[in-house]
C-alpha cells in the first residue's frame, strides 16, 4: 500500500495529480489536506484508487515528474471502518 497526502487539488481540473515514481504498490492511499478559511478540510475522507486504473488517466510533466491526473470524483472513498 502507498500511502500519498495531496496538499491542494488541481482546481481547474477538479483532479489530483499522482507522480508515476510514487505509485509504488498497486493500492494508493490519498488524503487530500487542503483546507477551508473556517480550518475543515473540503475533502475530509481518505480514498484509494489501484495503480493500474490510475496509470490509465492523462499525465503531466511537472519538474521532471510524470503525474497522472485523477479526477476527484473517480476516487473512491476508504469507508471509516477500515
Amino acid at each position: 500500500m502507498t500511502k500519498i497526502t495531496i496538499n491542494t487539488p488541481i482546481w481547474s481540473k477538479r483532479a489530483i495529480g499522482i507522480a508515476e515514481d510514487k505509485m509504488t504498490s498497486n493500492y494508493i492511499v490519498i488524503e487530500i489536506t487542503y483546507e477551508k478559511q473556517d480550518g475543515q478540510r473540503l475533502y475530509p475522507d481518505k480514498y484509494y484508487i489501484l495503480r493500474d486504473h490510475a496509470m490509465c488517466y492523462p499525465t503531466q510533466e511537472l519538474k521532471g515528474h510524470r503525474l497522472h491526473i485523477i479526477p476527484i470524483g473517480h476516487l473512491r472513498v476508504i469507508p471509516d471502518a477500515i
